[in-house]
């Protein structure tokens, strides 16, 4: 497993998330909309898009940012948090940005793929 971490961040207030693929748009989405930007973040990662939708809809997204979380961190071979750290930053979603962190990653997924062992091994030296 690789120790790459989100490349947008890894900790509070770091997202910088207009500076990674999702942009303003994605920002906007996810402040005005969120149930789409699940929806797109679910299907990114093969996950069902409808269930993320209807979960953050009946205010449960938190759950689901938890979920898409571990579940991109997997598909793109990064580190990966405990639980805890999950949970943490998906409560604390407003000053952690972990709905933009996650959708960032989501696309960097969609584009690039899984980090490559090349690079993962170039990170652990």
């Amino acid at each position: 497993m690789s120790e790459e971490t989100y490349q947008h961040g890894d900790g509070c207030c770091e997202c910088k998330c207009t500076d990674g693929p999702i942009g303003v748009g994605g920002c906007m989405l996810m402040t005005f909309c969120p149930c789409i930007a699940f929806k797109v973040m679910a299907d990114k990662v093969d996950e069902s898009g409808c269930l993320h939708c209807m979960t953050t809809l009946c205010g449960c997204g938190c759950c689901s940012l938890i979920v898409l979380g571990q579940k991109v961190e997997e598909k793109r071979n990064i580190k990966k948090h405990d639980l805890g750290w999950h949970v943490f930053y998906s409560w604390c979603n407003l000053c952690s940005q972990q709905t933009c962190r996650v959708m960032n990653e989501c696309s960097v997924y969609e584009k690039e793929g899984a980090v490559s062992a090349p690079a993962a091994a170039a990170i652990e030296r």
